[in-house]
This record gives structure tokens, C-alpha cells and sequence, in this order.
């Protein structure tokens, strides 16, 4: 761990040596400057966490949001600050993790984009222990609370979408070698941010919905975003592998059709951006936009209003992941471009 009043430690030697050795999901139940007078700044971990995924899109890094929920707005941890890696809140468990938990940090970001990107069970789950001798078998079981508890849920998660993707499990919803292929980092994001629910309170009996600083896109829940052959809901991907090369670029269009209104519509983008530097004030560099026109209304990417997405919002200019959600969509075509 870059220790808390430690150095600036450079994190790249620490993701290759993992990358070398196969691993394409790292979590990190850590952060750097949780003591630090000033939480959710983009720091130089995080132009390291940015860099990494830039220059090795196919590997995720997933950080804990941090343990200062109760002390309100803007404690979101460094690296989890990154844009390009995912930060993970923490709910409660069992019956209760429609309920933030205490200790979760909250965003924004010190440019005011969406973080905690997700939420998992973190308080007082049952994990693993290691009782620090080689010579037994470590099968003991510990229980704590805290985000380094429910960041590692996510990692896990984003290892079965891995293999959900690579075993062509997709689009038929059944194993198909021939449709295997390796996902892209961000489009496990994107999967998990699909998948994910509204929790209904904040840590103080507060109602809240997404996006939302405390809980960013919600709790996942991959049974959501992940089909299945003989399940309802269907699930539309395309791995964008050549972007654009710059502004005067035609936009990307797509066309689907709703057959089902008790079904949401949910449409998430997510795209790998390149590092920023902590002297920036706005830390997007290359902005994107997601807008849906249906036959009744358009929406753009992340123009939410009570937890769903409202016609009447304006074009994000500050995340590199947005999202729209209509609940309820009306039968027909449904256009949608980037």
C-alpha cells in the first residue's frame, strides 16, 4: 500500500507486475490520502490509475471509496478520484443493502463528477481470513466493515463478466466458442453500471436515487445486465474498438426496438479517457455524448430527474460514463447515438 504519509509512490510498477502475470482485475481496498485535510481530488495515483487503463485498456482497477460517509459531501478517495478505473461504495448486507452504509464515502469529485461509480455489501460482511502462518491452510473466516470489503465484490463481479464474455456466453445467452472475445475494460464498466439498482436511504434515512453522489449508479446486481437464454430481458453490446479520431468525426448511431414496456430501457456508455493532471480543473479530456430519441421524447446521457431520465436535461460535460434510463418505454424504434 502507498502509505499514509508516505511518499508519492509511483503505482505503475505495482499494476504491471500484476498485468505480467496474467491478472486483468485489480482491486485495491486502499486509498492514499484518507487522512489528508482534503478528500476527492484528482491526485498523481490517479493520473497513474488513468495511464495504466490508457495504455492497457483491457485491464479494470477497482478501489474502495473510503470509509468517511458520515462526515458528508466530497470524501471520495484517491485513486478511486481516477476516471477511467471504478470506485466502490458500501451498503449494508442481507435484508439491508437497500441502505447506504455508515462509513461509505461520499462524491463528487473535486471537478464534480459522479463517484462512488457503484455500491456492494461492505458492512460487516463475512470473508476470508489469513492468520499470517504458511503452514496451515487459511481456513478461517473474518467478518469486517468498510468499502475494502465491498470493492473486492465488484472486482469479483468484473471477473465473471470477463468469463461471461471470453466463453461467448454472449449474444445467445448460452456458450458459444465462436462468440468469445476479450472485453475491453470499459465495457465490464459499463456492464456493471448497467446492472446496477437504486438503494432507497443514504447513511442518514435520507431517500435517494441515481445518480447521486452517495451511491453514484446504485448497487449491483449482475443477473440485471447479463442475458441468459430464456430470460425476458434482452442485451444489446458493441466493444467500439475504433473511436473517434477527433471532433469533426461522424457520430456513432444504433437502432433498437422496445417490445416489452414493463421493461426499462437502460443505455450506458462508458469509454477509456486520457489521463488527466492534478493541476487541471476539469479533468475530462475527451467528451463524449450519449442522446436516445424515442417516438415521444429524446434524452441525454445522465439528464436525470427523480431517478430516471428527463427530457429536459442538458449534455454532460464533466464524466466519462453516462447512462440513459427510461422505466418505463414505450413500445417501437428507439435511436441512439454517441
Amino acid at each position: 500500500q502507498p502509505g499514509i504519509g508516505c511518499p508519492v509512490t509511483d503505482l505503475v510498477p505495482v499494476f504491471q507486475q500484476a498485468y505480467d502475470q496474467g491478472a486483468r482485475v485489480h482491486n485495491n481496498s486502499w486509498n492514499d490520502n484518507e487522512n489528508a485535510a482534503i478528500q476527492n481530488t484528482y491526485t498523481d495515483a490517479s493520473e497513474d490509475v488513468d495511464q495504466f487503463i490508457w495504455d492497457n485498456p483491457e485491464f479494470l482497477i477497482v478501489f474502495g471509496a473510503g470509509n468517511q460517509g458520515l462526515s458528508g459531501p466530497g470524501k471520495i478517495g484517491s485513486p478511486g478520484t481516477s476516471k477511467n478505473g471504478m470506485s466502490v461504495g458500501a451498503t449494508y448486507t442481507d435484508i439491508y443493502a437497500d441502505n447506504l452504509a455508515d462509513i461509505s464515502s461520499w462524491g463528487p469529485t473535486d471537478d464534480g463528477r459522479i463517484k462512488p461509480d457503484v455500491l456492494s455489501p461492505g458492512q460487516a460482511p463475512w470473508s476470508a481470513n489469513n492468520d499470517f502462518d504458511v503452514t496451515t491452510g487459511n481456513c478461517d473466516f473474518v467478518s469486517k466493515s468498510g468499502t475494502s470489503m465491498a470493492s473486492p465484490g465488484v472486482a469479483g463481479a468484473a471477473l465473471l463478466l470477463r468469463q461471461y464474455f471470453e466463453e461467448g456466453w454472449y449474444p445467445s445467452g448460452a456458450p458459444t466458442s465462436a462468440d468469445g472475445f476479450v472485453p475491453s475494460a470499459a465495457l465490464v464498466k459499463a456492464m456493471l453500471v448497467n446492472s446496477a439498482v437504486s438503494i432507497k436511504w443514504d447513511n442518514q434515512g435520507t431517500p435517494i436515487t441515481i445518480p447521486a453522489i452517495q451511491q453514484g449508479w446504485g448497487r449491483i446486481l449482475l443477473d440485471n445486465a447479463m442475458h441468459f437464454a430464456g430470460d425476458g430481458r434482452g442485451l444489446w453490446i458493441d466493444e467500439n474498438a475504433t473511436g473517434f479520431s477527433g471532433p469533426g468525426d461522424a457520430p456513432v448511431n444504433y437502432v433498437v426496438e422496445v417490445l416489452d414496456s414493463s421493461e426499462p430501457l437502460k443505455v450506458t456508455l462508458a469509454w477509456t479517457d486520457y489521463p488527466s493532471t492534478p493541476a487541471a480543473t476539469t479533468h475530462l479530456v475527451n467528451d463524449l455524448d450519449l442522446r436516445v430519441d424515442g417516438a415521444t421524447a429524446s434524452y441525454w446521457g445522465n439528464a436525470f430527474r427523480d431517478g430516471t431520465s428527463w427530457n429536459l436535461g442538458d449534455v454532460d460535460r464533466l464524466n466519462n460514463l453516462e447512462q440513459v434510463l427510461i422505466e418505463n418505454p414505450t413500445p417501437g424504434i428507439y435511436s441512439i447515438q454517441v
